[in-house]
């Protein structure tokens, strides 16, 4: 069991729960009662201080989960118990591909039961506590049972096919396996729009008016293709707004959250529209994908190179050697790696958001309007206005608001 595999996981998992705490902690030494200059104007110190202890109760909550699953992985990886979920496997069936699909569901299962009264917590008592929480309990247990049917439904056949693609293709199936996996994925970007995400929201079409109209006028000056404009029942769970842009063609759809229709004005919600038409006019998706689908196959050529060491399975003391158990165990191999990625993403996602306000300041000739809809989201969702850089580098999709409103105002004027 002590042998390098199990030395280099131990550590790397250890030095990544040290950063996440750190970067926490961090982040909430840098909480300055000093309100920024680009809010002072736009929030009472009332709301500053709910959006402060907003973030030490979510920050709190987040290290506390961090420390208890951090111990129960420890714990379950001492005990051998991998192994045990292999054995029980193995007795519920024989034949190779059942045996591995039995083994991710039983893992997959205790997952599930460890993180629902985290889930609950966050949801019913944090969420409730600062009023943005609509979810009942019967939508919270009808999206978990949904997203249980779509993960056997869904993820099911594609792990079956990986085994057995890696256990009957020899020196290619990490090509085959990666061909399998970009094809599903990419086949889900034009489904999720369409038959998903109606699963959990309703879409409504958006009535005509002077909304719709400013939207239309918008897209066509900037030249984007839409099927529709919809509005998602969002607030069925959350107060927090949002909008996006969903599938590829004739099944791409605007969709805006009932929430951001409700509570911002009509220029705001155009100026976050431009923003998110900025990402497809720079081409922000296609790149990601590109390099999402690179990331995979170059994970799938490593995994054909180590899903079957020895080494790795006497680290976590799984007694047979098996592709679904190498499955997993390369995963938790490949999660340091995997990490420094992610942080590259975030920090190549953070300049995507840049270019895309600077394409909404071009297209609608109004960046006060962008910064006021970004004012508006961080207040009505209680954000963290001075967020440590540390914690912004390991965490962050978007730079803070703030960095954002400050380089909209260096951009040069353009006219609408």
């Amino acid at each position: 069991m002590f042998n390098f595999y199990f030395f280099f996981i131990l550590s790397a998992f250890i030095i990544s729960s040290i950063l996440t705490l750190v970067s926490s902690y961090l982040n909430l030494k840098h909480l300055s009662p000093e309100i920024p200059e680009e809010f002072r104007n736009d929030v009472s110190p009332e709301k500053y201080a709910d959006s402060q202890k907003y973030t030490r109760d979510r920050t709190s909550f987040g290290i506390i989960a961090l420390l208890v699953n951090s111990l129960l992985f420890l714990g379950f990886w001492f005990i051998g118990g991998f192994n045990y979920a292999d054995l029980i496997a193995r007795k519920i069936s024989s034949h190779y591909i059942l045996h591995g699909l039995a083994f991710f569901a039983i893992l997959g299962a205790a997952q599930w039961i460890i993180s629902l009264p985290f889930s609950l917590y966050s949801t019913f008592v944090i969420e409730n506590r600062w009023g943005f929480n609509r979810t009942t309990v019967g939508t919270f247990i009808s999206d978990r049972i949904k997203g249980i049917i779509l993960s056997t439904i869904v993820g099911g056949p594609l792990v079956a096919f990986i085994i057995w693609f890696f256990s009957a293709m020899g020196s290619i199936a990490w090509l085959v396996a990666f061909a399998a996996a970009a094809g599903f994925s990419i086949i889900l970007q034009f489904l999720a729009p369409v038959v998903i995400m109606p699963l959990f929201n309703k879409f409504t079409p958006l009535e005509d008016g002077e909304l719709k109209e400013a939207i239309t006028q918008m897209c066509h000056k900037a030249g984007f293709p839409f099927a529709g404009v919809y509005i998602v029942d969002g607030s069925k769970r959350s107060t927090k707004a949002n909008a996006f842009f969903t599938g590829f063609g004739k099944t791409r759809r605007i969709a805006l959250y009932d929430t951001l229709v409700n509570e911002h004005k009509t220029e705001e919600i155009i100026a976050v529209l431009a923003h998110e038409i900025g990402h497809w006019k720079h081409g922000h998706i296609r790149k990601s994908m590109i390099l999402g689908l690179a990331e995979m196959a170059f994970m799938f050529w490593l995994m054909g190179m180590f899903i079957s060491r020895e080494g790795l399975f006497h680290a976590f003391a799984i007694e047979n050697i098996s592709v679904h158990a190498g499955m997993l165990l390369f995963a938790t191999l490949f999660s340091p790696l995997s990490s420094l990625t992610g942080i590259a993403h975030l920090a190549l996602s953070r300049r995507n958001e840049f270019e895309a306000d600077a394409f909404s300041k071009e297209i609608t000739g109004n960046w006060e309007a962008l910064a006021s809809g970004l004012q508006r989201l961080s207040l009505s969702s209680l954000s963290n206005l001075t967020p440590h850089p540390l914690h912004v580098f390991l965490n962050y999709s978007h730079p803070p608001v703030t960095d954002r409103i400050r380089k909209l105002r260096t951009l040069p004027e353009t006219a609408s």
